[in-house]
């Protein structure tokens, strides 16, 4: 529906953006994000795979694709123009008209035909912000429970971990 906002995570499904784009069934105009969770590997191991053009041809399907660290991006751009020959930009990659992943074409505000379309790269580090943690610590509340915590539990160890409860995540090993 119009108004709506389609959000696509990690990279058992980086065709999705391309399909959902080529399918007819929403909104030209309708914002794809795709965030991929884990390392994005370098062009030289990436071009190794037989669907690698599918591949980034379906996540360039999304209008903003993120990523854990400013090098999973570089090698997501290096990778784009290395295997695909588009221009690769820092904050993001310029997608050729006529190609599947590109979309309509649209017509800017001089009236002329857009040629393809950007599709923008960002970086978003998920977890736990180090700086802020420090500053958090020194306010009074948090420091009237670190003093109780620490009394409570003297003399003891405590082991603290924070992970999804699935198996696959390996907790039964951790444990």
């Amino acid at each position: 529906n119009d108004g709506d906002i389609i959000w696509v995570n990690d990279y058992h499904l980086m065709l999705l953006p391309g399909l959902l784009r080529a399918s007819g069934k929403i909104p030209p105009t309708t914002p794809i994000g795709f965030f991929m969770h884990v390392a994005f590997p370098s062009s030289e191991i990436f071009r190794c795979l037989s669907v690698r053009q599918h591949l980034l041809r379906g996540v360039l399907g999304a209008d903003l694709v993120g990523f854990q660290t400013a090098s999973y991006a570089r090698h997501f751009r290096q990778t784009v123009h290395r295997i695909l020959a588009y221009e690769a930009l820092p904050k993001g990659i310029m997608v050729a008209d006529g190609d599947g992943a590109a979309g309509e074409d649209k017509v800017g505000e001089d009236g002329q035909r857009a040629r393809g379309r950007f599709v923008d790269v960002g970086v978003f580090p998920m977890g736990i912000d180090v700086g802020q943690l420090k500053l958090k610590k020194q306010e009074p509340e948090v420091k009237e429970w670190i003093q109780l915590l620490a009394q409570r539990y003297a003399g003891m160890k405590i082991v603290v971990g924070r992970d999804k409860l699935d198996e696959i995540q390996g907790v039964r090993h951790k444990i």
